[in-house]
């Protein structure tokens, strides 16, 4: 695998682990959502090494947590739109 893919799929493989966080916890901050998902990723780096199906490299630790927070961006926008009245106006206005 290229490095261009893999780092792509290192954060794209995290992106729902930060927008999911807010879900699941209601008590979320930033930091501990990127916690959540630096422990996951430490994990994964991990397992990697244990079951030596990989290595265990901390540039992949960056980029999930890359991942995360661009996760955790896409879940505050969407809740932002979602929430603001000048969404829900312009959907009342359309019917």
């Amino acid at each position: 695998m290229r490095l261009e893919q893999e780092i792509a799929f290192n954060i794209l493989m995290m992106i729902p682990i930060g927008a999911l966080c807010p879900v699941l916890f209601k008590d979320h901050t930033i930091l501990r959502t990127l916690a959540t998902g630096v422990i996951c990723s430490l994990l994964i780096e991990v397992l990697q090494y244990v079951s030596k199906r990989g290595y265990f490299e901390f540039d992949d630790i960056l980029h999930n947590t890359v991942g995360v927070l661009i996760g955790l961006a896409f879940y505050k926008g969407i809740r932002y739109a979602f929430t603001t009245h000048h969404w829900r106006r312009n959907l009342r206005n359309r019917d």
